[in-house]
């Protein structure tokens, strides 16, 4: 009895033991099969990974030599200015590239400087999103003015230092023009491309700047007529019943200015040597100017925007002196 109980001890210790061995292979089996299809998996992944990795730098270098070719055609444009609109090739490329800026160092207000008083601008950029801006703006030129859509155009960025508008002519949806914008230091450089919607004359073309302009007429006055000059037209116009600054100042600063030294012939023969101011408004802006100061000192002032009025130091003459011109 004892040895058949052995016996039979030993065999379910060998079929423990078996089945343990049994289990172990096909645990192996199964843990090896979640390994490798693990590993399958991992490889798949990193051939996904180096796959898009490939697209997206492709994708950068592509554009990247969109901003290269945008920046070049900019520049081009902008240093050498050509007749006529730039081709189509050359906007489209201006167009398309789709520059993200982070400097926000257009966006703020923006005044025309480095020019006469008479040929003023302001130019607002507010922030649209960071590859556009939204651009509005109002040019004047003596008297008569133009501007950007007063909705609002859309500027799309070419770099951190340029960006480009489209517009479409209000009168005429089949023309366009393009306007160049360039930041140099802390001002803008503005070009043009096109008339616009623009009256006669204007243009956004010039240097703008966000603090003060800086106008090249600001001393005109006292660069021209000396201190007692001044003082005896203003005299002159008030005793008349004239405004000194509309007739004389703003005549000056805000209108074509230009000075001679010529003979005036006056209505009774005689002549006399002296130096001619004119100051004219092409557009009605100001009121136009015409003063000859003799060699006498007397002061001949002739005013008006239409009709004008005839003003003089001098008591013994009534019509204005003519000028002859050599």
């Amino acid at each position: 009895m004892k040895k058949k109980k052995k016996q039979r001890i030993i065999s379910i210790t060998l079929i423990v033991i078996a089945i343990v061995l049994i289990m172990g292979i096909v645990g192996y089996k199964i843990i090896s099969k979640v390994k490798y299809d693990q590993s399958c998996e991992e490889v798949a992944i990193d051939e996904h990974d180096i796959k898009n990795n490939d697209v997206n730098a492709n994708e950068n270098k592509a554009r990247k030599n969109e901003e290269i070719d945008a920046i070049e055609v900019f520049e081009k444009l902008f240093q050498n200015e050509i007749d006529g609109m730039p081709n189509q090739s050359d906007i489209d490329i201006l167009l398309n590239v789709k520059y993200e800026d982070t400097t926000d160092a257009f966006i703020g207000e923006w005044r025309k400087t480095q020019c006469e008083m008479g040929e003023s601008g302001y130019i607002k950029v507010e922030n649209n999103d960071s590859y556009s801006a939204t651009v509005t703006g109002g040019f004047d030129s003596y008297g008569s003015s133009g501007n950007l859509n007063e909705n609002g155009d859309t500027a799309y960025y070419v770099s951190d230092k340029y960006m480009v508008v489209k517009e479409i002519e209000e009168w005429d949806e089949n023309e366009i023009t393009l306007f160049l914008f360039a930041i140099d230091g802390d001002q803008m450089e503005v070009i043009q491309y096109g008339h616009g919607n623009m009256g006669a004359g204007v243009s956004a073309r010039g240097t703008y700047t966000k603090g003060e302009p800086e106008y090249t007429n600001a001393n005109v006055i006292d660069e021209n007529f000396t201190a007692q000059e001044q003082a005896s037209i203003k005299t002159l116009i008030e005793k008349n019943g004239l405004d000194y600054e509309e007739r004389f100042i703003y005549s000056i600063e805000y209108g074509y200015f230009e000075t001679s030294t010529e003979t005036a012939a006056f209505a009774d023969g005689s002549i006399q040597n002296g130096t001619w101011y004119e100051s004219m408004s092409p557009h009605g802006f100001t009121a136009g100017s015409t003063i000859f100061i003799g060699i006498d000192g007397n002061i001949y002032y002739e005013t008006g925007y239409g009709e004008k009025q005839f003003i003089t130091t001098n008591s013994a003459v009534t019509v204005m002196p003519t000028k002859l011109e050599e």
